[in-house]
């Protein structure tokens, strides 16, 4: 399996800051609390990155964040770990959230059409 590409990597953040955005906006204005939008986006991957390996922008961007060795779901922990390297934004821009939980990010195969 490859490695998605760097666009497509930053849509499915696009896509899940989005997310983060609305969802924030339940409980906050996040046009003026920073922090809710954040704070939703560190649940948001550490919860699907954590029991089913990607986010909703990774699944709509048919790709998978995966243990590195293991090749399955890294559980809520180290889920944590990397969203909290994601939400530091410059860290992610190297890798250094995939390094430092283990992780592996992970092109998925394009279905077959009938």
């Amino acid at each position: 399996m490859t490695s998605p590409t760097l666009a497509r990597r930053f849509g499915a953040l696009l896509l899940d800051w989005l997310l983060c955005v609305l969802v924030s906006g339940i409980f906050a204005h996040p046009m003026v609390d920073g922090w809710a939008p954040w704070l939703v986006l560190i649940f948001e991957y550490t919860f699907f990155i954590g029991l089913f390996g990607q986010t909703p922008g990774m699944r709509l961007a048919r790709f998978t964040c995966l243990d590195a060795q293991a090749e399955r779901p890294v559980g809520i922990p180290r889920a944590f770990v990397r969203a909290m390297g994601v939400a530091l934004v410059i860290p992610a821009l190297f890798g250094w959230h995939d390094r430092l939980a283990g992780t592996a990010l992970r092109t998925l195969a394009a279905q077959p059409t009938a």
